[in-house]
């Protein structure tokens, strides 16, 4: 399912002295675009190591996010993709900074549209004659495209110890900051989850206590308690 940014780290067997970073640096890692802005943004790469780093930008598309039957799709045509990324590939000498257009392709739609864009670096040859370990480090950036009127609706039902939202509106909202809370204001974290639309989410609730959340959509913040 889809979820937060990821970082993902890989290791290669490399011919180096210890362990060593390969730099790289992504911000933003959440692209949030609403109807009524310009449908492009830009990332920035950093290399903010000590060896040159070779990247490359690879976007996909999220069909049917946060369901069972969620897919990631990659497509060589930008334009049957529905988002763009340029450049590319990168080559970032040590201390370089250099931005990414991402351009979304097609106007607003009826609800959300997500992509991944992976930004990675990638292992060149390496001729030494210790062994060591390089880690990579890469970033799968989640990009929104927010539908013409976006509404998030969180409908919440309990059955026994189990509290479900469902999203009935038709675009995704952030629950974070949660927390379950008894009649006493006795209150415990909550994990936090993105709640896409038409999709839900069950978590254990105690019987008599409810749960309170952050609810972000887009850059309006409100508190809501279930």
């Amino acid at each position: 399912m889809s979820r937060s940014p990821a970082i993902w780290f890989a290791t290669a067997a490399l011919a180096l002295a210890p362990a060593a970073h390969a730099g790289l640096a992504v911000s933003p890692v959440i692209v949030d675009v609403p109807p009524s802005a310009a449908p492009r943004a830009d990332i920035e790469a950093m290399n903010d190591g000590a060896d040159t780093l070779y990247v490359v930008i690879e976007p996909a598309r999220i069909d049917h996010p946060g369901d069972v039957g969620e897919r990631r799709v990659q497509d060589p045509d930008p334009q049957a993709l529905g988002l763009l990324a340029t450049p590319n590939r990168l080559v970032l000498a040590p201390g370089e900074r250099k931005f990414v257009r991402l351009a979304l392709l097609a106007p607003a739609g009826d609800t959300d549209r997500i992509f991944r864009v992976t930004v990675r670096p990638v292992v060149g040859q390496v001729n030494a004659g210790t062994t060591g370990l390089k880690i990579l480090i890469g970033y799968d950036l989640l990009v929104i495209q927010r539908p013409a009127r976006p509404v998030a609706t969180i409908v919440a039902t309990r059955d026994g110890a189990t509290l479900t939202l469902r999203n009935t509106g038709d675009t995704n909202a952030e629950l974070f900051q949660g927390q379950a809370c008894d009649a006493a204001r006795r209150c415990a974290p909550l994990a936090g989850h993105r709640l896409y639309a038409a999709t839900s989410w069950s978590i254990a609730l105690a019987p008599g206590s409810t749960a309170e959340y952050q609810v972000k959509v887009g850059d309006k913040v409100t508190a809501e308690r279930f």
